[in-house]
Order: C-alpha cells, then structure tokens, then sequence
C-alpha cells in the first residue's frame, strides 16, 4: 500500500455540502420524472424572468427616453420664459419713454398756450391804450376846430353890429346936420329922407338880427352836428377797439383749435400707445396660456410616467438602485415644473396688473 499522505498544518477539512432541497426532496431522493419536472418548471421561470426583465429594460428606457424630452422641454419653456421676460421689459421701458415723452409734450403745449395767451392779453392792453390816446387827441383837435369856428363866427357878427351901430349914428348926425344948416325948407325933407333911410338901416338891422338868429341856429346845428361827429367818432373808436377785440378773439379761438388738434393728436397716439401695450400684453398672455398647456401636458405625461413607475415597483424586485435614481429623477422634473409653473403665474400676475 502506499504511504497515507499526511495531512497539512493548519488546514481545515472541507465541509461538506448540504444537498439542495426540491419541494422537501433531494436530487437524489427525486425521480426522473420530477427532476424533468422541475427543469421545465425552471426554464419557464427563466423565460418569465427573462420576459420581465426585457419588459423592465423596455420600460427603463421609456423613462429615460420620457426624461430625456422632458428636460429638453424644461430647456425649451425656460428659453420661452427667458425670452417672454425680456419681452415684457422691453415693452415696459418703451411704455415708460413714450409715457415721458407724451408729458413732456403735453407740458411744452400747456406753456406755449400761456405764452401765447400773455402775448395777446398784451397786445390788446398796448392797442386799447394807442386807441383811447389816439381819441384823445381826435376829441381836442375837434374841440379846438369848433372854438376857433365859434369865435371867428362871434367876431364877424360883432363887427356886423359895429358897422350898423356907427351907420346909424352917422345918418343921425347927418340929418342934424342937414337940418341946421339947410333950414326949415329942406327940414321936412331931409327928415323924410332920413326917415326913409334909417326905416331902410333898421329893416337892414332886422335883416343883420335875422340872419344873427339864423347864424346862432346855424352855430347851433354845426354845435350839434360836431357833437354828433365826436359821438360817431367815439362809436367808431369803440367799434375799432370792439373789431380788434374781435380780431384778437378770433385769434385765440383760432390758437385754441390748433392746441386742441395738437392735444387730440396726442390723446390718439397715447391711446395708440395703450393700444399696442394691450395687445403686447393679450399676445404675452396667450404665449402664458400656451406655454401652460405644456405644462400641463408634461405634468399629465409625468403622472402616467409616474403611475407607470409605481406599477413597475409594485409588480416586480427590479434594481432598488436604478429605481431610486430614477424616482430622483422624477422628483427633480416635478420641481421644475412646480418652479416654471410659479413662473408663469408670476409673469400672469405682472401681465394684468399692466394691462389694468
């Protein structure tokens, strides 16, 4: 016999190993018939699992594909909402520039009225005062033509009665005269004669006296017709300082309806101005309610992913690993959506309160 080999230091002898239990047999204690049982039993459990297993690959890359789409949207409506931010403060500061600029032409207009309205309340002050001196002097000139006409009319008659008053005196002394040195023979005549003349110098006298009165009536009407003149000189002043008010009225309204265009000019381009801020902000608001419907439908799309997700967990022992990671993943996606979904009620609320 050959020599028994001895046995190494510090080696422990194997365990044997305990047999494999099938439905409380072993493999040897099982007949053939059962262990082809159990092997058709085990090749269906592997095309099950495997079955399962493709199905959960299948579904794992859904959910990435689904992740995949769902961040390039996220990428997507942030750029919108990056771009629609911009957009509203563009289209505010050009309101808050033609807001500014429509004040300060409303303010511009306001001051040229005031100095129009100065320069023709001046004017007017400048040409009533030319006006009344102007009638002041017309009044004293024609005060002056009527004395100097009066006195001269005053004169003529005087002397008039002057000269009858000396005829008289001299055809008085005359006859005297006549009496005492022709005598008694030629008293009668001379006296008939200068009877007869100072009948003729009195009816001359009654004449001069008649045409006096007549002169004094004359004087009279050239009093009233000269009074009449400074009326109708005065009328037709006040009627030319009337005609100027006029003109200067005339004027103003004239001034007041081209203001009044100029400020319904730009009453319209300030409700131009509204006008296409309003329909900025309409168009804003309609890329708000567009960009929620994407949300809504991703969040619609994530909920059937998630309800999926749940199915899956539920219905078999997948990865506990790749499941968390994606459930991670879902988590994150929720939280975008919940920060675009703040953003847009956000940019809704900013939307309404401009366009109030």
């Amino acid at each position: 016999q050959p020599p028994k080999k001895k046995v190494e230091a510090g080696k422990k002898p194997a365990k044997p190993r305990t047999p494999t239990l099938i439905n409380g047999l072993t493999k040897d204690e099982m007949s053939k018939e059962q262990l082809e049982e159990h092997i058709v039993r085990l090749r269906e459990e592997l095309n099950r699992e495997r079955e399962e297993r493709n199905y959960f690959q299948l579904e794992r890359d859904k959910i990435n594909s689904f992740w995949e789409v769902t961040v390039r949207k996220q990428e997507e409506v942030e750029a919108e909402l990056k771009k629609v931010d911009k957009d509203m403060e563009e289209a505010e500061a050009r309101h808050q520039l033609d807001v500014k600029v429509y004040k300060q032409k409303i303010k511009h207009l306001q001051h040229e009225h005031l100095n129009v309205i100065t320069e023709l309340k001046s004017d007017s002050l400048a040409a009533s005062e030319v006006l009344e001196k102007e009638q002041e002097q017309l009044e004293a000139e024609l005060r002056k033509t009527i004395r100097v006409d009066i006195q001269e009319l005053n004169i003529e008659q005087f002397d008039k009665e002057l000269e009858l008053v000396c005829s008289t005196k001299r055809v008085s002394l005359y006859t005297n005269h006549r009496c005492h040195a022709a005598g008694v023979h030629w008293k009668d005549t001379l006296y008939s004669n200068a009877k007869k003349e100072q009948k003729s110098k009195q009816l001359e006298l009654v004449n001069f006296l008649w045409d006096n009165k007549h002169l004094a009536e004359h004087i009279s009407k050239i009093k009233e017709e000269s009074d009449k003149i400074a009326m109708k000189l005065k009328h037709c002043l006040e009627n030319k300082v009337i005609l100027l008010k006029r003109k200067s009225l005339k004027d103003l309204k004239s001034e007041h309806e081209i203001l009044e265009q100029k400020f319904s000019k730009l009453q319209l381009e300030r409700d131009e101005l509204c006008k296409a801020f309003t329909e900025s902000a309409e168009e804003e608001q309609h890329k708000d309610m567009e960009v929620e419907k994407k949300l809504q439908a991703l969040t619609e799309s994530q909920e059937r992913t998630e309800a999926q997700l749940s199915v899956v967990l539920s219905a078999s022992n997948t990865d506990r690993t790749a499941l968390s990671l994606i459930t991670k993943k879902i988590e994150v996606v929720n939280t975008a959506i919940k920060i675009l979904q703040h953003k847009i009620n956000l940019i809704s609320t900013v939307s309404s309160l401009f366009a109030s």
